[in-house]
């Protein structure tokens, strides 16, 4: 009996060391695929330039990894370009949002996180007034602080008075196992 159980689990191990690298390969190949697909369909929906696609080329695929919703990277895109969010600046966007996501904030929030820094630079410096580096800069420390905010404050959305945190329906509170968006996060 032991010899038969030392056969089939060698056997066994055997098929799972076949098996593994080979989903694991798939995975790859689906991930480097839906990359490929969101690329195509930034560049159809948006109009991003093929420099800013090669731009952004290592946070999307960051993104893709993230599980990223393609519908929040679209807004994402098309909110930095109407804002001359190119670039640097653009990869910046990308980066923050990752960011956000990898602390456990849900994509919608990471993307609205993203979006209000984006516009409160444009507001600070007037359109064209600073360099893209500079934007990508000030655009990195903005997010950076609205995500430690939002992780001091329990999960409430960065920005929101304290009237709408202590107001029912204000979005202060989250719900068992989701984010105050109703998202995925676990805030």
């Amino acid at each position: 009996m032991k010899r038969h159980f030392k056969t089939y689990g060698s056997i066994f191990v055997l098929t799972l060391s076949l098996v593994f690298p080979a989903l694991s390969s798939a995975a790859d190949d689906a991930k480097k695929a839906d990359t490929s697909s969101i690329k195509q369909q930034l560049k159809k929906d948006t109009g991003i330039s093929d420099k800013d696609l090669s731009a952004i080329d290592s946070e999307l695929k960051n993104y893709v990894q993230n599980n990223g919703d393609p519908n929040q990277a679209k807004e994402l895109v098309s909110s930095s370009l109407s804002n001359n969010c190119t670039g640097d600046c653009l990869k910046q966007a990308f980066a923050g949002m990752n960011t956000a996501m990898n602390k456990g904030i849900s994509n919608n929030e990471a993307q609205n996180i993203v979006a209000e820094s984006l516009r409160e630079q444009v507001r600070q410096r007037g359109p064209g007034q600073v360099s893209e580096e500079d934007m990508a800069k000030n655009l990195k420390a903005s997010v950076e602080n609205k995500i430690q905010e939002r992780q001091q404050t329990g999960g409430t959305a960065p920005g929101m008075s304290d009237s709408q945190r202590s107001t029912p329906g204000g979005g202060g509170a989250s719900s068992p196992g989701g984010s105050p968006t109703g998202g995925r996060g676990g805030y």
